[in-house]
């Protein structure tokens, strides 16, 4: 396996592209991420009643509001009740809770023109401070810190785009100038080939991670440094690290379409569509793939159970797509 990957580092000087897609990933983090926390500041931090729905009842009963609450916003011919109980209530996918502001909360109290006899959901409420769909505690003297941290950490742009280029440009373009094929003719032990080429691709998708990275607490300095150096070094990088860690696992989702279609081109449009399907589909797409990024338990100062199933949720695709990418290429038929 090292043999191997000794070998691909000396053809690096035909790996040209490398260089180009850090430039790229450089150029585009330096537009990305000031998107990301630029204009907010203090002025934007709510303080809103939040609850967090602990049955199907609960959920039930806070939809309906939510869904009463929207629905001015979507017909023109609205119920009586969605005219007059319009906007307050928002849910929160990342945080798993719904907010209410202290009208909406009166709403649904005794006395309350959306009260349900026997209804005990208005004693749920807890009065939290809200920026940006990330809630906080009243006391959090950091919240505007976390925000800015949190809210860089979780940008997954440049992950996003170098799963659509790298891996293709790193497996494809080898099928396609017939290079394994060449290897493996010359008697290379298709296992061994496989593990060297994931041990040096994973090495380059470390380097277009940390050149993100770089970028990214460049951009945390110039814009949110006064407040992130309130927070705990050891936090700060624990951030950065998980971070990384679901760059590396996102890098690794196309590495079986490129075994599957052995050329550059159907390699990166279905790996394109694929990444592009995870991002934008909810359901079991987020649960694997997109919410983690956004998911609030990773970015808390302690990286609890809840955090910790969500990266091991994370190794899920990646698996199955590696481990099918080597299935595939011991049994392909190769030129």
């Amino acid at each position: 396996m090292f043999k191997i990957a000794k070998l691909e580092f000396k053809k690096f000087p035909l790996y040209w592209w490398v260089p180009v897609l850090l430039v790229l990933c450089v150029l585009f983090a330096r537009f990305t991420y000031p998107m990301s926390i630029e204009g907010w500041d203090a002025g934007r931090i709510f303080e809103l009643s939040v609850i967090y729905p602990e049955s199907d009842a609960e959920e039930h009963e806070l939809e309906r509001l939510y869904d009463l609450t929207r629905e001015v916003l979507h017909s023109a011919d609205a119920s009586e009740l969605g005219q007059r109980y319009r906007g307050g209530v928002e849910f929160l996918e990342s945080e798993g809770c719904y907010t209410l502001t202290d009208e909406r909360l009166s709403d649904i109290s005794p006395g309350g023109g959306l009260y349900e006899d026997g209804s005990e959901l208005y004693l749920k409420a807890e009065r939290m401070k809200v920026i940006s769909g990330s809630v906080f505690e009243l006391d959090d003297d950091l919240i505007l810190a976390k925000f800015y941290l949190q809210s860089l950490v979780s940008d997954q742009s440049v992950p996003f785009l170098m799963s659509m280029l790298l891996a293709p440009l790193f497996f494809g373009r080898d099928f396609s100038r017939r290079v394994t094929g060449a290897a493996v003719s010359r008697g290379v032990d298709r296992g061994v080939y496989f593990r060297g080429k994931l041990l040096v691709y994973l090495l380059i998708a470390a380097a277009v991670s940390a050149a993100d990275l770089a970028v990214c607490a460049a951009t945390m300095e110039r814009i949110g440094g006064a407040e992130i150096a309130k927070l705990s070094q050891g936090y700060t990088l624990r951030c950065f690290a998980t971070r990384f860690l679901l760059d590396l696992l996102s890098l690794c989702v196309p590495v079986g379409i490129c075994y599957m279609f052995r050329g550059y081109i159907w390699s990166a449009l279905v790996s394109a569509a694929v990444m592009v399907g995870l991002v934008s589909q909810g359901g079991v797409a987020s649960w694997l793939y997109s919410g983690a990024f956004s998911n609030g338990v990773l970015w808390q100062p302690e990286l609890e159970t809840g955090g910790v199933l969500v990266l091991l949720r994370q190794l899920i695709l990646p698996v199955i797509s590696i481990a099918g990418g080597y299935m595939l290429f011991r049994r392909a038929s190769l030129k």
